[in-house]
């Protein structure tokens, strides 16, 4: 390798470190903003995750982007036979500042899972269901309970598979309609009617979905 092809690497490696810590500090913002400001999910064939999960492909992409980053340094590193330019501060703050977030992002994401599960089988239960029929866009509810309360969240999802939230509802029984298939959904247009409830000479509920 000539010294130019060296030096044009050695410029580069920073560059891809950069580009490594951004997809990294991607993860937990889209953790935040799925979390706080637009809560979302993701329907992946029968597969539905929240959106925040999302984070995850991030932490893969900066691993690769980084990975790329000390390959293409310890390459120019070898030709131009000087060990510091690949050692400098910078490489080395941004390898480690990439890490942290990504390290973080991880345990973030185990934890959340496993408690999750925790809270699904010891307090109440949390998941997702998708309603049919299917229109111009597709509904997943997503539904809690709690004791003798229950509540939830319906998604708009996109042919994409992404899905923004689009209504709530709540029920002060603790019932789970949409797992029981007590619910019926109609369409005028692009506007979904949802209609569940009604036991025990109760009124039912109605909740409308816009795609």
């Amino acid at each position: 390798m000539t010294s130019t092809t060296a030096d044009v690497r050695n410029g580069r490696a920073p560059l891809l470190g950069l580009a490594a810590l951004a997809c990294a500090a991607l993860a937990p913002a889209t953790i935040v903003f799925s979390l706080k400001v637009l809560p979302g999910v993701v329907v992946l064939g029968g597969l539905i995750l929240p959106l925040w999960t999302v984070s995850v492909v991030f932490v893969l992409l900066a691993a690769v982007v980084l990975g790329a980053a000390l390959v293409t340094g310890a390459r120019a590193s070898r030709a131009r036979n000087d060990t510091g330019s690949v050692g400098s501060a910078v490489s080395v703050l941004l390898v480690m500042a990439t890490a942290i977030v990504m390290v973080a992002t991880l345990l973030f994401v185990v934890i959340a899972l496993f408690m999750g599960h925790l809270l699904s089988n010891n307090i109440g239960s949390k998941q997702f269901a998708r309603l049919r029929p299917e229109g111009p866009c597709r509904v997943v509810a997503q539904y809690s309970t709690y004791l003798t309360s229950g509540t939830g969240t319906f998604f708009a999802v996109n042919d994409l598979g992404l899905g923004l939230e689009s209504g709530h509802y709540d029920s002060d029984d603790g019932t789970l309609p949409f797992d029981d298939g007590n619910y019926t959904l109609t369409w005028n247009d692009d506007i979904a009617t949802i209609t569940y409830g009604g036991e025990e000479n109760a009124a039912p509920h109605r909740e409308t979905v816009h795609c």
